[in-house]
């Protein structure tokens, strides 16, 4: 539940933020599009899209952790990854906007070196309580983002071994019923 309320907060902020900032800033031009503009010129636009696509495309696969335990996987599970790709790129294009224009398309290499480029466009439109605010929500998204494939992935061999995947000794090693033969215990 808690990493479902900061990823609703991280979603929401980003948003709010980003059209704050668009609204503000006096460079708000559809040149941030143009590939020509980026420091680097071509090569400097496709390795910011490499980087982007890195950093925003790390979770698509999260909903495949736990689908075993999902009602109808087959149904949902898919559903749930292309619009958890949709959102990230929407998101992603518009977040990554609002911090070109925030301080301007040919100035953009002036951020690329800062820990979080982020909190260093948004705080000049922004102040520095919603830069404390936005800085904490993010760290909190990158902590809870390990959670859940860390939790599924014991899922994971679990699932695994119940299907004697690791061979029939080992498998029964880390399967096992308890007395009442109600409960599964997974020594994993």
């Amino acid at each position: 539940m808690a990493n479902n309320i900061i990823q609703i907060l991280q979603i929401v902020i980003l948003i709010a933020f980003s059209i704050y900032v668009i609204l503000k800033t006096p460079y708000n031009s559809l040149s941030a599009f143009n590939p020509y503009v980026a420091p680097g010129g071509l090569s400097g636009f496709f390795l910011g899209v490499v980087l982007a696509g890195f950093l925003f495309y790390t979770g698509y696969g999260a909903p495949l952790y736990l689908a075993e335990e999902g009602v109808e996987p087959f149904k949902n599970v898919w559903k749930s990854i292309i619009y958890g790709v949709i959102l990230t790129a929407v998101l992603g294009t518009l977040t990554m906007y609002s911090e070109v224009v925030s301080i301007g398309p040919k100035n953009v290499s002036l951020i690329s070196s800062v820990l979080n480029p982020g909190l260093s466009a948004y705080v000049p439109y922004l102040g520095l309580i919603a830069g404390v605010i936005f800085a904490i929500i993010a760290w909190l998204g990158q902590l809870m983002g390990g959670v859940a494939p860390g939790l599924g992935g014991v899922r994971d061999i679990y699932a695994l071994a119940r299907d004697r995947f690791f061979g029939e000794r080992f498998s029964s090693w880390l399967v096992k019923i308890n007395k009442d033969g109600d409960q599964v215990i997974a020594h994993c």
